[in-house]
């Protein structure tokens, strides 16, 4: 009675150290599962920070444009001005010659 309760006991306790074994692993897999998640993370993390600091350059960059944009089309206005009142000037030129022209003949 006595050797059987033994076996029986011995029989418990490899099951039990199997069981054992089988969550050590299973806990070995999720540490290492774990782990590659945290890399992942930490790396993403990298990422976001690098796509942040690209996209604030670029909205820098954008409003540089944005400035200079207007600061041509300001200039091109003014040249567009001063090319008219050239061309007012070259015309009543023209006409003053037109006149001097007609006059002395």
């Amino acid at each position: 009675m006595i050797a059987q309760q033994q076996q029986a006991n011995a029989q418990q306790v490899a099951q039990h150290t199997e069981a054992i074994t089988a969550i050590t692993q299973r806990l070995e897999q999720f540490d290492t599962r774990l782990e590659e998640t945290r890399r992942l993370v930490a790396k993403n993390s990298s990422n976001i920070a690098q796509l942040t600091v690209k996209k604030d350059r670029n909205a820098e960059l954008i409003a540089e444009l944005r400035t200079a944009q207007r600061e041509n089309a300001t200039q091109i206005e003014a040249l567009a001005e001063a090319s008219r009142t050239q061309l007012a000037g070259i015309i009543g030129n023209g006409r003053r010659s037109d006149r001097i022209e007609q006059q002395a003949s």
